[in-house]
């Protein structure tokens, strides 16, 4: 059972590796498809989460992206801080009234 969580969250930090490379390039589809793949491996990636909600609120979808960050901050919180989750959570919304 532990060889299995291992290869599970190994094939995780694989998908997220691609993620990063996607989401630096623009390809926000790309990134989307490989973050949902590892989120549904191990879904505390708080890294993950926040690559996701990242994502939504370029799109404009706040309520998606802060989803996102609340579950990043629920998460495993390797490779993020709370502060850097909170300030990012701050600044995704409408800046229209």
């Amino acid at each position: 059972l532990e060889e299995v969580a291992v290869e599970t969250r190994d094939q995780a930090a694989a998908e997220l590796e691609r993620t990063e490379t996607y989401f630096r390039l623009g390809r926000y589809t790309s990134a989307n498809s490989h973050l949902k793949q590892a989120i549904a491996m191990k879904p505390d990636l708080s890294l993950a989460h926040v690559i996701l909600g990242d994502i939504a609120c370029e799109r404009h979808l706040f309520d998606v992206g802060q989803k996102h960050f609340t579950d990043a901050l629920a998460g495993d919180m390797q490779g993020v801080s709370a502060a850097d989750i909170q300030k990012r959570k701050g600044e995704c919304k409408s800046k229209h009234p």
